[in-house]
């Protein structure tokens, strides 16, 4: 309840809700970023970006959507971004890629928009304890000891359930949202991590 009001008082350009926001999923989402990128002043620009867009996509939001989800995805598919346009300049530079393949454009807000619905649309679809160490572990970023701590659970049980709950993920998505999986080999690749 307290982030659907904070999503709808964003939704009406409050910046004090997004400094709230801010604060609530900015560790998790620069280590989101980090585990890609590696390196502490790229990772550090990317979140900037990744808030960024949030603001400018603020009256988007839905309230009754994981804003998490959201911002792991947005920050995902940067990440991605980021290092393939790191891999072109290194290709390019050294001649092996021409400029016009390089000049390719990049996955647009559109398209992370598309693939949040389809893994939000995924995820409802998990047995509930599946759904929930999913949800710990991969999209808040708790680790298996605390996802077991909440849920009451052992370790290997929620190891078995995002073990589940992954391959349950890739199958649904490739057969209910094959647009999504095939729109861009980020995605595909986001699937891969969910492992």
């Amino acid at each position: 309840m307290v982030e659907t009001a904070l999503i709808q008082s964003l939704n009406n350009g409050s910046k004090n809700a997004f400094d709230q926001l801010y604060f609530q999923y900015h560790k998790i989402v620069f280590a989101n970023i980090f585990k890609f990128v590696k390196k502490q002043e790229e990772a550090e620009e990317l979140l900037q970006d990744v808030f960024v867009a949030l603001w400018e996509n603020r009256k988007k939001i839905n309230p009754q959507q994981s804003l998490l989800g959201w911002l792991t995805i947005v920050s995902h598919n940067k990440a991605i971004n980021h290092l393939n346009r790191s891999v072109k300049n290194v290709l390019v530079q050294n001649g092996i890629m021409p400029i016009e393949i390089a000049d390719l454009p990049e996955v647009s807000d559109a398209q992370f928009e598309f693939q949040l619905k389809a893994l939000e649309d995924a995820i409802s679809q998990l047995p509930p304890r599946k759904r929930d160490a999913f949800l710990l572990c991969k999209m808040q970023g708790k680790s298996y000891e605390e996802a077991a701590s909440i849920l009451g659970i052992s370790t290997n049980t929620v190891k078995e359930h995002i073990k589940g709950a992954s391959k349950f993920l890739k199958a649904y998505i490739t057969l209910h949202h094959p647009t999504a999986a095939l729109s861009m080999l980020s995605f595909t690749y986001f699937l891969q991590q969910l492992d």
